[in-house]
């Protein structure tokens, strides 16, 4: 479709428009490009875009008056709901699961796919001092003296909120690593994990 790059391109710009907040040294924001590699992120941006466009024309807009404007809001309509079950569609190629307090607040949906973790919009975790992300073997961090020896450290958090990822060095045996670390490596302290599987249909 002839409206596909424009599209996309103004969705990143305005995406990098975007107000960032502050934070602590060492951690950042996602840039677009990244942001879109997200299957988690893809999936919301793309059907709240979607139901956007859609009630304008629900609502009968004075906008749909302008014949340019009307076929912007229907090419983005068609563009985006393709991208939100593309979007979906990966989800069932990873594994993924949910994230649960261990001795600090944590929330938000995590999915493995292709050798990397993607964290979802509405992730969230009470800052720490200095927060890792791990990968391990062990189904729950508390049940062990952690970091395990199969424990993989893969940085810093980018950021206690929001969408982001982290690419996971080649694993010998990949369907092992079950759970999603956030442990304090000051603190030595597990402030949440995330146990991934397969998804039901």
């Amino acid at each position: 479709m002839k409206h596909s790059a424009p599209i996309l391109t103004a969705a990143c710009v305005l995406l990098a428009g975007c107000a960032k907040p502050a934070l602590p040294a060492g951690q950042a924001n996602p840039d677009p490009e990244t942001l879109m590699t997200n299957p988690l992120f893809v999936e919301r941006y793309a059907e709240e875009l979607v139901n956007s466009m859609a009630e304008l024309k629900i609502q009968n807009d004075p906008i749909l008056e302008e014949r340019r404007k009307e076929a912007v809001i229907d090419a983005a309509r068609v563009f985006w709901m393709e991208r939100t079950k593309e979007a979906r569609r990966k989800q069932f190629e990873g594994r993924s699961g949910v994230f649960l307090p261990a001795k600090e607040f944590a929330r938000g949906e995590v999915l493995f796919l292709d050798g990397t973790i993607f964290f979802d919009t509405l992730f969230e975790v009470i800052p720490g001092p200095e927060l890792h992300v791990y990968f391990t073997t062990v189904v729950d961090p508390r049940d062990i003296e952690f970091p395990d020896e199969t424990a993989i450290d893969l940085g810093v958090i980018q950021s206690p909120y929001g969408a982001q990822s982290y690419t996971v060095p080649a694993l010998e045996n990949p369907v092992q690593y079950r759970t999603v670390v956030l442990w304090d490596a000051q603190l030595e302290r597990a402030y949440g994990f995330a146990q991934i599987s397969e998804r039901q249909e």
